[in-house]
């Protein structure tokens, strides 16, 4: 997940798999910010996510890439990444 900040700032849709603290960044998000595969990372689930996007319109493919911006300039600026790393830190100890 440390590179899905860079591949959503793109505006590309991107795929990814619903595993560690991806969920958790999901449930923060208004509008679906990116095509998710289910937490059963199989064969037939990447290629049910891959077909859910090749059937979407362009109108949705470009939303789903504005939203994965829009997220991280919302939500995964590096204060808000702080915050979040002291708070794990903070329930560890």
């Amino acid at each position: 997940p440390s590179k899905l900040p860079e591949f959503l700032m793109t505006s590309i849709p991107t795929l990814i798999t619903d595993v560690g603290p991806v969920r958790e960044l999901y449930d923060k998000a208004d509008k679906c910010p990116y095509i998710i595969v289910e937490s059963d990372v199989s064969s037939q689930n990447i290629a049910n996510a891959l077909k859910r996007f090749y059937f979407m319109s362009d109108k949705q493919k470009k939303q789903i890439g504005k939203n994965g911006r829009s997220f991280v300039i919302e939500h995964l600026t590096w204060d808000d990444i702080g915050v979040t790393l002291n708070q794990s830190i903070e329930n560890i100890t």
